[in-house]
């Protein structure tokens, strides 16, 4: 049961403009070579959390007033029961965005037509399927399969769709063509640098991989107007623009000094980080982390014997920690 009143350091999480991230499933079928792997050690492994701990989680976040989870991954739509956890979060009465490359969106069409998605977040490098792609994306990608599930979540009411775009030398050929599918798809769209942790073990061969920002701003003029700069929900500055559909669309980039979440500002990370995207991580063994360079301020439960009110606690440690 919720309480009406939240604790000193839920408020100061919230007041920041915490933002939570699930990732339900550390198993992925690509293997993108500028992934920063959420920080998951078990990148590509069949593991996935247990409708159970999915349940006892959420029951603490809703306590804490958490009232937005992203699920993703890995790709939370290989978990086998993902349709159960969109359903566990909407009956708890939480706005669910699930991160994912599309392959499998057809998982989730049932939850799609049920409306039981805030958003999905699409992640699109590329819309061919040649051997340049294979080598970059890995092989299992294929744009066809995504085409054809993005279009069967469109006819089943996807009330959100946002193309997610990494700005890299590899997927940057590919960016016109990804901003015409998007217009295609009416689909918001922005466009990340590339992560920057320094824990990533090829971040010394990534760090030259990052095009200019002009690069990518010449051709979104060819559709898209600009549209000023912002602030987005939970701190991030980005250059806004308007599609030729009206849709928002927007570059997030590290030149802008704040691709962090407010929780960020008083990190002593922060000056070699890029990572603050969001404030408050769980992965299916049971960590809780506030990002991927403070393990100093992570802490573990066993997803089985841990009870509501012990995950609870320590959820509320993180966050009292990370608003010192």
């Amino acid at each position: 049961m919720k309480s009406n009143l939240l604790s000193p350091e839920a408020m100061a999480f919230h007041r920041r403009r915490g933002r939570v991230r699930i990732s339900v499933s550390h198993n992925c079928q690509l293997k993108c070579q500028f992934c920063h792997q959420e920080g998951i050690s078990k990148h590509w492994d069949n593991t996935y959390i247990t409708e159970g701990y999915f349940r006892k989680l959420l029951s603490a976040l809703n306590f804490l007033g958490v009232k937005e989870i992203n699920l993703t991954g890995g790709d939370p739509l290989l978990h086998p029961s993902i349709n159960a956890l969109i359903e566990i979060a909407w009956a708890m009465d939480f706005s669910t965005f699930i991160c994912t490359n599309g392959l499998l969106l057809n998982r989730a069409f049932d939850s799609i037509s049920a409306g039981h998605l805030a958003q999905i977040k699409l992640s699109v490098h590329d819309v061919f399927s040649d051997q340049r792609s294979l080598d970059v994306l890995g092989k299992a990608w294929s744009f066809r399969k995504v085409e054809a599930n993005v279009l069967g979540a469109i006819d089943r009411g996807i009330s959100e769709l946002q193309v997610n775009f990494t700005n890299t030398k590899d997927s940057f050929r590919s960016f016109r063509h990804v901003a015409e599918q998007a217009i295609k798809w009416d689909a918001k769209l922005i466009v990340c640098d590339l992560i920057a942790t320094r824990w990533n073990e090829c971040i010394e061969e990534l760090q030259g991989a990052e095009r200019k920002t002009e690069d990518i701003e010449d051709i979104l003029l060819d559709y898209a107007s600009p549209n000023g700069v912002v602030s987005d929900d939970v701190g991030c500055i980005l250059k806004k623009y308007k599609s030729q559909t009206g849709r928002d669309w927007f570059i997030k980039d590290h030149g802008f000094g704040l691709y962090y979440s407010a929780m960020c500002d008083g990190c002593l990370q922060r000056p070699i980080c890029g990572e603050g995207v969001f404030a408050l991580r769980f992965d299916c063994d049971g960590h809780i982390s506030p990002c991927l360079l403070r393990a100093d301020l992570a802490r573990k439960v066993d997803p089985q014997t841990s009870s509501i009110e012990y995950i609870q606690r320590q959820i509320a440690d993180v966050m009292g920690l990370m608003t010192e």
